[in-house]
């Protein structure tokens, strides 16, 4: 996994990075997936790899390539972790530009339920210390405008 991440990011940081090296991220991070299914962690990082490569190239079927594959590898890992917040933020956000919005509205809404039970829980296991969020206070005031502009 740690291998497939540091590949991942040297290809991402690196625009003049050879192809192999992305054939090289991609496999090791498949390797790491399959090795452990029931671990969220290689899904979220396959995730966040296909969405930031989706977000650095300008060709349209590559872009929409790469949010779907994206979008599949961030449903395993919410399958694998079903009450990370930040998983289903990124979920909203691969299906918001997929141009589903009907979609992107479901995983806001999930993704602003656990950050709620979260900061619930938090404040009856450490009362009166500062709230710490997960989701992040910028996610989610997106999250929650999202819903009021799209809301049925």
């Amino acid at each position: 996994l740690y291998c497939g991440q540091y590949l991942s990011q040297q290809y991402l940081m690196n625009e003049e990075a050879p192809v192999n090296l992305f054939v090289q991220a991609e496999h090791q991070l498949a390797i790491a997936a399959e090795k452990t299914p029931a671990h969220f962690l290689a899904y979220k990082v396959l995730m966040n790899f296909y969405k930031k490569l989706s977000e650095n190239t300008k060709d349209l079927d590559e872009k929409e390539k790469y949010l779907q594959k994206a979008y599949q590898q961030g449903l395993q890992a919410q399958q694998c972790y079903p009450g990370s917040d930040q998983i289903a933020f990124s979920l909203g956000q691969i299906t918001e530009k997929l141009g589903n919005p009907k979609e992107a509205l479901k995983w806001y809404q999930l993704a602003i339920n656990i950050e709620q039970a979260y900061r619930k829980q938090f404040n009856v296991m450490y009362p009166g210390y500062d709230m710490f969020s997960r989701l992040g206070p910028a996610n989610y005031e997106y999250a929650n405008q999202y819903l009021e502009k799209n809301k049925p």
